[in-house]
């Protein structure tokens, strides 16, 4: 039976196991917790923590981030691999079969896996905007119903937070995660304050608990 895997651009849906998982946008999210497991983004990468190739290309390709780098490469059938090193915030494409790899930290490495099967059948739910019908709106994700809260605001120093992944997702992505996730009860999106962008999830429901303000929050139901 072919592997199922969520995309990170959630264009469908499946659970996820314990080495299948999004591909952040911030290193210190990516390594060493996701080290020898497959990430999404764009497609199906493995991700390899403190590690790099001989034979990379010496030009970096541009990329600003390490997600662009892991999606570079996959789309790039020549593509070995792509090195993200966290100093420079660059990365290094690599075109020469991957052999004798090499450790130092702060190198990243993301081998494309073109053979992974993703899932066709089922298609990600439609979420309305706040200022468009979606404050209250509940949306099925799976089996798990989300509501969501629009012009909210939670302090954050009070939250019972589980993970907080740094900007790098979108509003509907972030609610996404929570749902699968049997431990997120609530997710919290920052839109106005120096958070802003955050993927913040809870342990616990923060309905009662929110106040106004231009925030977003998702609450399991």
């Amino acid at each position: 039976m072919a592997k199922m895997i969520l995309p990170f651009a959630f264009a469908g849906l499946a659970s996820l196991g314990a080495s299948q998982s999004p591909l952040p946008n911030d290193a210190a999210r990516t390594c060493p917790a996701m080290s020898g497991q497959e990430a999404i983004f764009g497609g199906v990468v493995k991700v390899e923590c403190d590690t790099w190739y001989n034979g990379y290309d010496p030009i970096p390709t541009g990329a600003s981030t390490q997600q662009e780098c892991a999606e570079q490469c996959h789309k790039d059938l020549a593509c070995k691999g792509s090195t993200w090193v966290v100093s420079k915030q660059e990365c290094y494409p690599i075109r020469q079969t991957l052999a004798n790899p090499q450790h130092a930290g702060g190198y990243t490495t993301f081998v494309p896996q073109r053979d992974a099967s993703l899932p066709s059948a089922c298609k990600a739910p439609s979420f309305k905007q706040c200022g468009q019908g979606g404050d209250n709106e509940v949306v099925k994700v799976g089996s798990v119903s989300l509501k969501k809260k629009c012009n909210v605001s939670h302090a954050k120093s009070s939250m019972s937070l589980k993970q907080v992944i740094k900007p790098g997702l979108n509003e509907e992505q972030c609610a996404m995660l929570c749902a699968l996730d049997d431990k997120c009860m609530s997710v919290y999106f920052p839109k106005s304050t120096s958070t802003v962008g955050e993927c913040q999830l809870q342990t616990n429901n923060i309905e009662g608990r929110l106040g106004s303000g231009a925030d977003v929050a998702w609450i399991k139901v």
